[in-house]
């Protein structure tokens, strides 16, 4: 006879947490990226808070862009903005066996995957600036949407501060 799994239910907790800012959204989802699928709540808040645990040691995820990103926190506050970021739609909680792990909803990936590009646009400029190749190589193994975003950023046309474009698409000039 087939072993039952029961899965534990989880409560989710957002505290005091009424809303997060859009920087903290971000960071929050850019965090999640190496343990989406793998990983819960509790490892991405020791993410979040720079824990030196051994776990996150471990998978390197103290090299995480967002490692750290809210070290002024408690892990308790940590977990209730993610569990807002749960409630909020960015998130969804899926169980892998018994275990309830993070996955990007729509939304979420929607946001994470610019936040990512911009990420690749500043390593490219920087190495680029530096005289470094290789860049290319390495983004094979980065997700295509993100690469094509990121691409689209360095192609696009520059918008002047006025914002108005001529007809063409190019910037209109004004006259001295």
């Amino acid at each position: 006879m087939a072993r039952r799994i029961v899965e534990r239910g989880f409560r989710l907790d957002c505290g005091d947490v009424e809303a997060l800012s859009d920087d903290e959204v971000v960071a929050i989802l850019r965090a999640a990226d190496p343990i989406i699928a793998t990983g819960g709540r509790t490892l991405l808040s020791k993410i979040l808070k720079g824990s030196r645990d051994q776990k996150v040691l471990a998978h390197d995820l103290d090299g995480n862009p967002c490692y750290g990103a809210f070290s002024d926190k408690t892990l308790a506050l940590i977990t209730n903005m993610i569990d807002r970021c749960i409630l909020d739609g960015y998130l969804t909680i899926r169980y892998e066996g018994r275990l309830p792990v993070l996955v990007y909803t729509d939304n979420g990936w929607d946001i994470e995957k610019r936040a990512y590009a911009d990420e690749l646009l500043s390593a490219f400029l920087s190495d680029a600036s530096q005289g470094k190749d290789g860049f290319i190589e390495r983004m094979q193994s980065v997700n295509p949407e993100c690469v094509r975003i990121a691409l689209g950023k360095l192609t696009a046309p520059a918008v002047p501060a006025s914002g108005k474009r001529s007809k063409r698409g190019s910037p209109t000039r004004t006259a001295r």
